[in-house]
């Protein structure tokens, strides 16, 4: 069972963000670090091996409803995956959702909106992929409350 507390505070606007850098991210397979000048907190990584994956776990404060932005890399010089498959992990199940990566790249891409659970049950994970062409970039999401 739940508690509820009900406060007249009003719950401030936050956002978590996990890097690839950072306690909550993990990944498997084959990632190698990325050259791309457009990263988020100068580290970013990339993979061009079938199978691997990165996973962002945040430690929510508040459960609620979130939305869900990723930054990659990739830039003009970088031929980038033109479906990444990221896979959202949420309270109410899974979405998948798919991103060019030679798009919109160096700055927040919204994966759209997901309710969330406080703690760490939560999670994004990207598969690199058997129909991926280019490198896959993995480097930084961010939870919107």
């Amino acid at each position: 069972s739940m508690t509820l507390t009900v406060t007249d505070s009003v719950v401030p606007i936050s956002e978590t963000i996990v890097d690839n850098r950072d306690t909550g991210f993990s990944r498997t397979g084959s990632w190698s670090e990325s050259g791309a000048p457009d990263e988020y907190a100068a580290s970013s990584l990339y993979s061009a091996t079938v199978g691997s994956t990165a996973t962002w776990t945040p430690a929510l404060s508040t459960a609620g409803t979130y939305e869900v932005f990723v930054w990659y890399t990739g830039s003009a010089q970088y031929d980038r995956d033109t479906d990444a498959d990221y896979t959202i992990n949420y309270a109410d199940g899974t979405t998948a959702v798919s991103i060019d990566q030679n798009q919109g790249s160096g700055a927040w891409v919204s994966l759209g909106v997901y309710t969330f659970q406080a703690g760490n049950s939560s999670s994004v994970t990207l598969l690199r992929d058997a129909n991926a062409v280019g490198t896959t970039s993995a480097d930084a999401m961010k939870f919107v409350l």
